[in-house]
């Protein structure tokens, strides 16, 4: 195997990805407001090449370390345990980001196709969820002691609200707040938001307004 063959795997995901993206905005757009559910269906079609193509890369880096095991001295061996660390990250990433293109495609039927009734009768929208649910929650399992956990937590924990089980998912979020740790300020935020947003959708806009007006004074510094 070519050492770059997993980079480039991960790579072309990431446009999928991005491609996808960018269909959903223009799908947001008052201007393709016609055109808007044929948009989200280009950008679901892009989610589930870019879901397909990092699980095939999680796949191939599986395969890749297999042949890394063992122990390698990083002064002796520092080719292989550049790789192999190399190896590690693309895996997490790869983990991760199958989980969001399937949240992502889940979150278009909320976001696009909503005008067509609640998202949540749908079979399509529930499924990509629980799947994203499924893959977050596997994350978070298998680096339950690193920071790419704690976003696996936070992803489940969104899929969690998304799929209106506001009990276990904002107790999650909760949890997650608790972290005091300077360094994760920015993960911080991210949970805060979404807590706001668990908020926000079972109507509680009176919580919302309070407790984004106390981080506000608390962080104005």
């Amino acid at each position: 195997n070519h050492p770059s063959a997993v980079d480039a795997m991960v790579q072309e995901a990431g446009i999928e990805l991005g491609r996808a993206r960018i269909r959903i905005l223009q799908a947001q757009l008052p201007a393709n407001e016609a055109k808007s559910l044929e948009l989200a269906k280009e950008a679901r079609q892009l989610f589930a090449r870019a879901e397909k193509a990092y699980v095939a890369a999680d796949q191939r880096i599986t395969k890749e370390l297999d042949t890394l095991t063992g122990f390698l001295d990083p002064q002796k061996d520092k080719k292989e345990y550049r790789r192999r660390q190399r190896l590690f990250e693309e895996q997490v990433e790869a983990r991760f980001q199958s989980g969001l293109a399937s949240f992502l495609t889940a979150d278009s039927y909320a976001t696009v196709d909503d005008r067509l009734g609640d998202p949540r009768q749908r079979k399509e929208f529930v499924s990509a969820l629980q799947r994203a649910k499924s893959l977050f929650e596997k994350l978070a399992d298998d680096h339950r002691r690193e920071v790419a956990g704690l976003y696996g937590s936070l992803w489940m924990a969104r899929c969690l609200t998304a799929l209106g089980d506001h009990t276990k998912g904002d107790a999650i979020l909760e949890s997650l707040l608790a972290h005091d740790n300077r360094d994760l300020d920015r993960f911080q935020r991210e949970v805060f938001h979404f807590r706001l947003l668990s908020l926000a959708s079972q109507g509680d806009h009176a919580q919302v307004a309070r407790l984004a007006d106390g981080w506000l004074k608390q962080n104005s510094n």
